[in-house]
């Protein structure tokens, strides 16, 4: 197979027949698994075939949405087998789940990769390695971490408070716990953080940690001497697990849409209805809308048809609607959304960090002092 022609090829299809509207799939999504499978491949140690074979993997892994958004990872199969017949990755896609696991089996810590769907296994890798790897992609960019297991935390099935071990824990068992509390939130140089088992995550044994030249400069003797001061102190461990728990915050149960727009993906079901919703004349989305079998979908429908089609909506649905525009468009100015009041309260400070000249500034309040006197003899 020729792997540089191969790449060169599928990035420029990609580029040039990927749908725009496609905001997490597209191009910029595969640099980031292809880049992400390059830093493990090279950790792991696995042969300059296998590598080869995985980047090419993740080179097409999204082929497919080029020509269905449904059903896009068989059709990517059946991409690869088009561009690169001669390939030994055909021999790979032949039976999918046996003959691409049996390669990954090859090879011993590739295991791990596979043991890592399993829920509990996160734990039992960070049992047996006293210093980890915890790398995690925040936007594009990954986060290389070298950390220690500090425990469970309880009630939280697959949660686990992980030590930060660029920090001395000598240091930080001498802090009352306002002051260690302080280090375990603050932000970025916290010293602590929560492990969520069960999601996708990446842990890597204790060298990957290196190509970070902060943990160089800390040098692995001392990484592991600090991993087991934590190891050997539970009454230390304990107290943090404790303050961990004690200062998170009780939030309310989410109420409107846009705080539960994030609560779980779509079903398949779901999808379906959604590019049926979308593609149908509008005289027939309504209709479709019910069909959602997540509640959230069919209020998103609603508002979509409010603003388009609003003749298509039964009544007592267009009434509730903007009952609840009119009780947000009123709200004080400390709600989570743009309400009138938190609007004219932002309004001087807004203006003066967006516009120099004083005569704009004074016609830019007046316009919209205008929009919201004119919204709010709509809603009162």
């Amino acid at each position: 197979m020729k792997y540089s022609a191969a790449k060169t090829y599928i990035l420029r299809l990609l580029k040039r027949e990927l749908p725009s509207n496609l905001h997490y799939h597209g191009l910029h999504h595969t640099w980031d698994v292809y880049n992400s499978a390059k830093l493990i491949a090279l950790n792991e140690g696995i042969t300059e075939h296998e590598s080869k074979l995985l980047l090419t993997a993740a080179l097409f892994h999204d082929t497919g949405y080029i020509k269905s958004y449904l059903d896009n990872e068989s059709i990517a199969i059946d991409l690869v087998k088009e561009i690169l017949p001669n390939s030994i990755i055909i021999i790979l896609y032949r039976d999918p789940v046996q003959q691409s696991f049996s390669l990954l089996k090859q090879h011993k810590n590739s295991r791990m990769s596979l043991n890592f769907r399993k829920r509990d296994y996160p734990k039992s890798f960070m049992l047996e390695n006293t210093v980890f790897t915890n790398l995690t992609f925040w936007g594009r960019r990954p986060s290389i971490k070298a950390q220690t297991l500090i425990g469970g935390v309880p009630d939280r099935a697959h949660s686990y408070l992980v030590y930060n071990l660029l920090f001395d824990p000598e240091e930080m068992i001498k802090l009352d716990d306002k002051q260690l509390l302080k280090k375990m939130t603050d932000g970025s140089n916290r010293i602590s953080e929560i492990f969520d088992g069960s999601k996708s995550k990446v842990l890597l044994n204790e060298s990957y940690c290196f190509k970070d030249s902060k943990f160089a400069e800390v040098g692995i003797d001392t990484l592991r001497q600090r991993a087991k001061f934590i190891n050997q102190n539970e009454d230390f461990s304990s107290r943090l697990i404790k303050l961990h728990i004690e200062s998170q915050k009780m939030w309310p149960e989410p109420i409107f849409i846009e705080e539960r727009i994030f609560e779980k993906f779509p079903s398949a079901q779901d999808k379906k209805t959604m590019i049926s919703f979308h593609t149908a004349p509008n005289s027939k989305k309504y209709e479709i809308s019910k069909q959602f079998q997540d509640n959230r979908y069919q209020e998103l429908a609603i508002r979509i048809l409010y603003e388009i089609a609003p003749q298509t909506i039964p009544e007592i649905e267009k009434q509730n609607y903007e009952f609840e525009i009119k009780e947000r468009f009123n709200e004080d100015d400390k709600s989570k959304w743009n309400s009138k009041n938190r609007i004219l309260k932002q309004l001087e400070t807004d203006v003066e960090n967006m516009i120099e000249n004083e005569e704009e500034k004074i016609l830019f309040k007046q316009r919209v002092v205008s929009f919201l006197n004119a919204e709010s003899a709509k809603w009162s």
